[in-house]
């Protein structure tokens, strides 16, 4: 892998990361804008005991010439420098995300809602097959998005260990279901202020972090898996519901914008999210090519 693609590989890294640190916007959702979400699925579903076993026993014969080669051949080099990415925005912008989510919340969501309104079409440039049918499947999607909206938020005091383990496996979803953001699955599950808490100690926190991610990894192979399943059966309503999905959640974010916006500020507004939905376009454009 050249120099140059692993600068933009981390950094597309880095933006899905700052997205799942944004309650209602998905790292999934950026993976699309970006081209590689099917890569990053397909890379995922090579992780399993097999794979594993073969590793081990290369290391322990110390064939690292072999064991690098089938480490890029499985392209689990993409995954490694991509989710590099993903912890280190995690990490370090933590802090950042949360006062700007926290100060200039509808801003923020506002132009997110703009990057989402530009994935859009991206989106629907994906899908192979356009048929009434499969609209359907878009609208089924659009339904369940937009339930969402009915969610509750749980409270959490001191959770336990096996909650935190099942806050992993969830938030980690939002890698691969674009529309819906590991921190708002936090969110619900009373689950967010208590991870942000762990991300800005995390030296007083490795057990507790250890076991979200160790949830986080349990949910990223069967949820990968699954999809794969979903795209080898039919990518095309797959897609569909996807887009569907996106394009409901959105009243999530719409939401929890409308009330810090007013008549004096709503131009702002309105010219931040057409702004958005410029970059993420011409984002697309220059990590996909031109076709």
């Amino acid at each position: 892998m050249k120099k140059s693609i692993i600068i933009k590989t981390y950094i597309k890294g880095i933006l899905m990361g700052i997205a799942d640190l944004v309650p209602g916007i998905s790292g999934g959702t950026f993976a699309f804008i970006m081209g590689i979400y099917e890569r990053l699925i397909y890379a995922i579903t090579k992780i399993n005991i097999e794979n594993s076993k073969e590793f081990l026993l290369l290391l322990k014969k110390r064939n690292f010439k072999e064991f690098w080669n089938k480490f890029k051949e499985l392209d689990f080099l993409f995954l490694f420098i991509l989710f590099l990415g993903i912890f280190s925005s995690i990490i370090f912008m933590s802090k950042v995300i949360h006062y700007l989510y926290e100060t200039y919340t509808s801003f923020l969501l506002v132009f997110f809602i703009g990057l989402i309104l530009g994935s859009i079409k991206i989106i629907y440039d994906d899908i192979p097959k356009h048929k009434l049918f499969n609209y359907m499947f878009g609208f089924g999607g659009f339904l369940l998005g937009i339930s969402l909206l009915y969610l509750k938020e749980l409270t959490q005091i001191n959770p336990s260990f096996l909650m935190i383990f099942f806050s992993g496996f969830l938030a980690v979803t939002a890698l691969f279901l674009p529309g819906i953001s590991g921190s708002f699955i936090l969110l619900i599950l009373g689950m967010y202020s208590f991870m942000l808490d762990i991300l800005q100690n995390i030296f007083s926190n490795l057990l507790s972090l250890g076991v979200f991610m160790l949830g986080a990894l349990f949910g990223m192979i069967i949820i990968s898996k699954t999809i794969y399943y979903l795209f080898s059966q039919d990518k095309s309503k797959t897609l569909y519901v996807l887009l569907g999905f996106v394009i409901g959640s959105l009243g999530i974010l719409v939401r929890d914008s409308l009330p810090g916006i007013s008549l004096d500020n709503y131009m702002i507004h309105i010219g931040l999210g057409v702004f958005a939905s410029i970059i993420v376009l011409t984002l697309s454009f220059i990590s996909r090519g031109k076709k």
